[in-house]
């Protein structure tokens, strides 16, 4: 075998190695994946405006608006959890993103789609963020609410940890007035 023929056969070798090992063969196990962040989003509005979005969105029913409120969709934009114990929220935004999985969909609930296009602030954000988020969350605090203080500080603390794990957090903050 001559000096050339050798390189020529290591050379497909190491070709080979790195087509397979790297999954450029259609395998991309060891690829880095793309980084995705969740989008962030506030929105602040009267109760008489929230009153009219909750109707827009699907939300409202003959009961009045109970405070704090946290509404939490998979990824398939599908309503999976709706609370208003603003102590059970705040345990559950502790244990999100890893709980997610563990959450049914919410029969007969109005998909996601709807409050994003019911809240103004939230149609501006970027769809190619917000439609590939892992979880999405709406928060919703009633101003000067007690009861409402403990979810905010939960997600104030947890925010940041939800963003890097690719979901979305939409924050709705009510004034407790009906102008």
């Amino acid at each position: 075998m001559t000096f050339y023929s050798f390189r020529s056969r290591y050379a497909a070798l190491v070709l080979l190695v790195i087509w397979f090992d790297y999954g450029l063969c259609g395998c991309s196990a060891r690829l880095p994946k793309t980084i995705r962040r969740g989008a962030y989003g506030t929105s602040n509005m009267s109760a008489h405006s929230f009153d009219e979005i909750s109707r827009v969105a699907g939300w409202a029913d003959d009961q009045p608006s109970l405070f704090p409120e946290l509404r939490i969709y998979n990824a398939s934009g599908r309503l999976v959890y709706q609370n208003h114990d603003g102590g059970r929220n705040a345990r559950m935004l502790r244990g999100l993103p890893a709980t997610i999985h563990e959450l049914s969909p919410i029969a007969n609930a109005r998909p996601l789609e709807a409050a994003k296009q019911a809240f103004p602030e939230f149609r501006s954000l970027d769809p190619e963020v917000t439609n590939h988020a892992e979880a999405t969350i709406v928060s919703i605090m009633l101003g000067g609410c007690h009861g409402c203080e403990v979810q905010d500080q939960a997600v104030s603390t947890e925010h940041e940890n939800l963003l890097k794990n690719n979901v979305n957090v939409f924050l709705v903050y009510v004034s407790g007035n009906k102008q």
